[in-house]
């Protein structure tokens, strides 16, 4: 199969390939070692790791949206500790967002999120997973940019970013599935799956301790929003110079590595006139069990994510110190 202008044409890597004149196709010089897939593997996972970040980064700047200097006050000063912690709470409170506002502020992610999974699967099936990760993905980076003009103009504003940002976020469930039935060898499903996954873990992990740095910091709140928004920019980058929908299309995929990728996969196709049997899987026990499983877990998750930074901010551990 050839490269075609639907995969890989526009793709820059043809910068670093030389031309095959017996397959009329661009190859890589270097092929990865044959693992090219672990190299698209690492790109997703940041891809989606940075959408679940940009979710994310009001769930703390909130706490500091109300103080002038941008941060949490010291508390490492002569001054008693429990004065300085109720007068900077009672600071706090006056100037920012209410727990009605708060509430619609982290609802709008969820909101974006269901608008945005059907126009994610219509789009990945009429332009690939490649340019619909360019498209979801500069959506969610451009909103994070303009968080910091958003909040200073108003809450309602502040909501239609989240609710962009909420869209973003609804690419990484297709996303995951598209590139583990293309991308993985039948016995690395399990492995792929599980790594694109970790953008719900990998997410919080760099999004919360940056978040308070810049709220404790000269360049406030607003630096981890820009921050995140050109971060966010350069993964896509790097994601679309290097992702191809089809291996078989990819100049750095060896044909042992295709060969690997497409064992037990019979190379069939699939039938995108085909039925979805919705009916049949409502009336499947093991459907509605890992519904069940997925509503619980997101339910302990969106507890932590959401409102951990803010309970953390309102408990005092004085009498532990």
């Amino acid at each position: 199969m050839t490269c075609d202008a639907s995969s890989c044409t526009a793709t820059p890597l043809i910068a670093f390939c030389e031309f095959d004149p017996d397959k009329m196709r661009k190859k890589c010089a270097f092929m990865f070692w044959n693992h090219t897939r672990y190299l698209i593997l690492t790109i997703t996972t940041l891809c989606l790791t940075s959408l679940t970040s940009n979710s994310l980064i009001l769930n703390f700047t909130v706490i500091c949206m109300g103080n002038d200097d941008g941060g949490l006050p010291s508390l490492n000063s002569s001054a008693d500790t429990s004065e300085i912690n109720s007068t900077a709470i009672n600071e706090r409170n006056q100037n920012s967002p209410s727990t009605a506002a708060k509430g619609l502020l982290f609802s709008a992610i969820a909101v974006g999120a269901l608008i945005g999974t059907y126009p994610v699967i219509y789009l990945s099936d009429k332009i690939g997973i490649r340019y619909t990760m360019i498209v979801f993905g500069s959506i969610s980076a451009i909103s994070t940019l303009l968080g910091p003009l958003f909040a200073s103009i108003g809450l309602w504003p502040l909501i239609f970013i989240r609710f962009l940002e909420g869209v973003g976020v609804s690419a990484s469930f297709p996303i995951r599935g598209s590139v583990t039935a293309q991308w993985s060898t039948l016995e690395d499903n399990g492995i792929f799956i599980s790594i694109l996954s970790c953008n719900l873990q990998f997410g919080p992990l760099f999004t919360m301790p940056v978040s308070s740095a810049f709220c404790t910091s000269k360049y406030g709140w607003e630096a981890s929003f820009y921050l995140h928004g050109i971060i966010t920019i350069l993964f896509l980058m790097i994601f679309f110079i290097a992702y191809c929908d089809d291996p078989v299309d990819h100049p750095c995929v060896s044909a042992k590595e295709v060969a690997a990728i497409e064992a037990g996969k019979n190379g069939a196709k699939v039938n995108k006139n085909m039925t979805v049997p919705y009916r049949a899987m409502l009336k499947t026990p093991s459907v509605w069990a890992i519904f069940v499983c997925a509503v619980g877990c997101t339910f302990a998750f969106q507890l932590l994510y959401q409102y951990g930074p803010i309970y953390m901010n309102k408990v005092t551990f004085n009498s532990y110190v």
